[in-house]
């Protein structure tokens, strides 16, 4: 640590210093320091935090900035994703190696909150894995009704064939989700595209489920 953290770490008057000192101070301090020294003074636990996700977007490699970004909306992050997509907008496009962007992220941990900041910062919603998924499908697969309501809000595209010729639609029979299946229904899906075996999205199941 730091000795400028060390002189710190238990001031609750903190927050009474003038910006201009606290960004001299934490101009000194490694990202370790930060949060040891915003866990200790909460006065300024907000500038902490914008400081320190400046200094994430602006120094970090991708390889970093997709590991932050991924912790994000895995938990939940409200915060932390608002003040890295406030940094850097190119996040919301940015992929991984398999060709994963934040919004298949969001679609995937079932974060509404960033799957709808991601569709706010005009994230592509049609963008595809290395495996022929988009964002709608990835949510459709998993059930996560919040989400897929968001991207069909957005004008995802629900007829889209990826990996074996199956739909949003397809992947919401094949893994029990009614509830998703009406949603896609009610945005326009086709229960009667067939995928690459000649089966029919819709088939007796979505009937059965009362959804058509």
């Amino acid at each position: 640590m730091s000795p400028y953290c060390a002189r710190l770490p238990r001031c609750d008057r903190f927050g009474e210093l003038p910006v201009e000192i606290v960004d001299l101070i934490l101009a000194n301090l490694s990202n370790s320091d930060i949060i040891s020294l915003r866990s200790t003074c909460r006065s300024y636990n907000g500038y902490f935090s914008q400081r320190l996700v400046h200094r994430i977007a602006t120094e970090s490699t991708t390889e970093k900035l997709l590991g932050y970004l991924r912790t994000a909306i895995k938990n939940c992050l409200h915060r932390p994703l608002s003040l890295l997509l406030a940094e850097k907008q190119a996040l919301a496009d940015i992929k991984t190696e398999l060709k994963e962007t934040a919004l298949h992220m969001a679609a995937n941990d079932n974060c509404a909150f960033a799957a709808r900041k991601l569709v706010d910062a005009d994230a592509n919603l049609e963008a595809v894995t290395k495996y022929g998924w988009t964002p709608l499908m990835e949510a459709s697969r998993f059930g996560h009704v919040g989400v897929v309501k968001i991207l069909v809000s957005a004008e995802a595209t629900v007829n889209y064939q990826g990996f074996h010729g199956w739909t949003a639609l397809h992947l919401a029979i094949r893994f029990n989700h009614p509830k998703v299946a009406e949603v896609l229904l009610g945005a326009g899906a086709n229960p009667d595209l067939k995928d690459n075996d000649r089966s029919r999205s819709g088939g007796g199941k979505v009937k059965a489920w009362g959804a058509i």
